[in-house]
């Protein structure tokens, strides 16, 4: 167990680096930039990502005020709804993914705050991921409800893997949107 949640904890602190170094010196006019209408900017992608760990954040902070502690660690293990869920959010998945409605940015333009509460979401993640390994919580018994549907459920393990993948696939698209030949420069 320890050794999932230590993963996804440096991988998202790596991710919150990059993105750093990446996000933070954009302009508001970079930020808002799409290469094509329908497609979401730097700004949007982050949005969206702010929109589905809204719909989380609760749920983990009383999943983990819940969850009794565990003497011997258990490995994690990916539970059937995560394996489904972690197919749709994989970093290099080549079929674009339709998200819900109800997760997509509100806006269509964005300060360059978007960028601090972008930075200080990936924190909060990892501090929940730290914060359940302090614990020594099993993260196969706490269950927290999809973005999608309260119905479906993941384990803490599931989630901690959703975020870092779905992370990394929106940060390899904003990446992409930086690196368009017509991105404004400057």
């Amino acid at each position: 167990m320890q050794t999932h949640l230590a993963e996804c904890t440096t991988s998202l602190k790596n991710l919150k680096e990059e993105a750093s170094l990446a996000f933070q010196k954009l302009s508001e006019k970079q930020l808002n930039w799409k290469p094509v209408p329908k497609a979401w900017s730097v700004a949007e992608c982050m949005h969206h990502l702010l929109i589905v760990f809204d719909k989380y954040e609760h749920s983990v902070e009383s999943g983990l005020a819940k969850a009794e502690k565990i003497t011997s660690p258990k490995s994690y293990r990916t539970s059937f709804l995560g394996k489904i869920f972690l197919n749709f959010v994989k970093p290099n998945y080549k079929i674009k993914t339709p998200s819900p409605s109800a997760l997509h940015p509100t806006q269509s333009t964005y300060s360059k705050d978007i960028v601090f509460e972008y930075i200080t979401y990936l924190e909060r993640v990892i501090y929940f991921a730290q914060k359940a390994q302090d614990l020594s919580v099993d993260i196969n018994k706490v269950k927290v409800p999809s973005s999608v549907s309260k119905l479906i459920k993941f384990n803490l393990g599931d989630y901690f893997k959703i975020e870092l993948w779905h992370n990394l696939r929106h940060f390899n698209q904003m990446l992409r949107v930086c690196n368009e030949p017509d991105f404004p420069r400057g």
